[in-house]
């Protein structure tokens, strides 16, 4: 009896020391650029940074700024989600914001929604919210 309560003991040590599997690494690249009326899309910052597969947004942010491709992000967290406010100090006003966009297209969720697969391309755009008013499908 002794015997057998060591044995259990041990291969359940063993499988809690063990923990949880983690999760693969993938590559996304982090896009920054301005968009009209700024400028012609002029890009800001661009990098492949190695997260784990599933990462949120703020995760790539993260270690985007770890690899030095950003120097500083700052976001806002809501019932709707987290919402990027500032790269690198560059800041939305009433009239301008971080458009987010994953594979190239707008998101409506936030920053925390974003989930990382291999080859993701996770995007922000300073723009003004004037082409948001006039055409909902650009937001």
């Amino acid at each position: 009896m002794i015997r057998r309560s060591i044995i259990i003991a041990a291969v359940l040590g063993g499988i809690i020391a063990s923990g949880p599997a983690h999760a693969a690494a993938v590559s996304v690249t982090l896009n920054v650029s301005f968009a009209e009326p700024f400028t012609d899309a002029l890009t800001y910052a661009t990098c492949s940074v190695a997260v784990p597969e599933g990462a949120d947004g703020i995760d790539v942010l993260s270690q985007a700024q770890r690899e030095g491709c950003i120097e500083s992000y700052e976001a806002t967290s809501f019932p709707e989600g987290t919402f990027l406010d500032c790269i690198d100090g560059i800041c939305g006003t009433p009239a301008t914001y971080w458009r987010m966009t994953e594979n190239g297209v707008s998101t409506s969720y936030g920053v925390d929604g974003f989930q990382a697969q291999a080859g993701d391309v996770l995007g922000f755009s300073y723009t003004t919210w004037i082409p948001c008013v006039a055409d909902e499908s650009f937001c």
